[in-house]
């Protein structure tokens, strides 16, 4: 039998850390397959998780909700990919991006492109909650939703604080089954849509 020696705690730490850049190269290169479910986060390569029926539930809710919006200065992007800085670029379950779809027909929105991004959260809410949220915060997205599956309740961060030492939404408002959440897209409410029509 082959003896494993166990890596050195040097060894062990070496990472690699990847750039918006060079994940772009792979992609034109063909490095992921097709059907590729991975997407760059803080530098790291990570694979999505695979959303269960009620995630899906919530996100088709959303999507239909907001293409009957039928919005004149925005559009509307479901499991897309966003430049977050030079580090990261994920997939928010949904996003409104500001202008039209054909000014991005090659290239990829960035952050101060979109006005507002919504996770759907069930067990990914503790990563939603705290490292998105922060990341959010930090490039600026203007408005931040999280879909709480288990707690039955959309919350809504505005006002990010930017690129400062501890990145956050200076305002949180939740709401709750029997209650409507404005849709505020650059200052400007464009509909409402019931927090009951969005659970599953």
């Amino acid at each position: 039998m082959a003896t494993v020696t166990k890596p050195s705690k040097s060894e062990a730490a070496r990472t690699y850390a990847i750039t918006v850049e060079m994940f772009d190269k792979m992609i034109a290169a063909g490095v992921f397959p097709p059907n590729n479910r991975i997407f760059l986060w803080n530098g790291r390569l990570v694979e999505k998780m695979t959303k269960n029926p009620p995630h899906v539930f919530a996100q088709n809710r959303l999507n239909k909700f907001f293409q009957a919006l039928a919005l004149k200065d925005w559009f509307v992007e479901q499991d897309q990919p966003v430049t977050l800085g030079d580090k990261s670029v994920p997939e928010p379950d949904l996003k409104v991006v500001r202008g039209s779809d054909e000014e991005f027909r090659n290239k990829r929105p960035k952050a101060s492109d979109v006005s507002l991004a919504i996770e759907v959260s069930d067990s990914s809410l503790p990563i939603d909650t705290q490292s998105v949220l922060r990341k959010y915060a930090r490039e600026k997205i203007p408005v931040y939703w999280i879909v709480n599956i288990p707690d039955s309740r959309i919350e809504v961060y505005s006002d990010p604080t930017g690129p400062d030492r501890h990145p956050a939404y200076r305002v949180r408002r939740d709401y709750s089954l029997g209650e409507e959440v404005p849709v505020v897209l650059d200052g400007r409410e464009v509909g409402k849509i019931a927090v009951k029509d969005v659970m599953p």
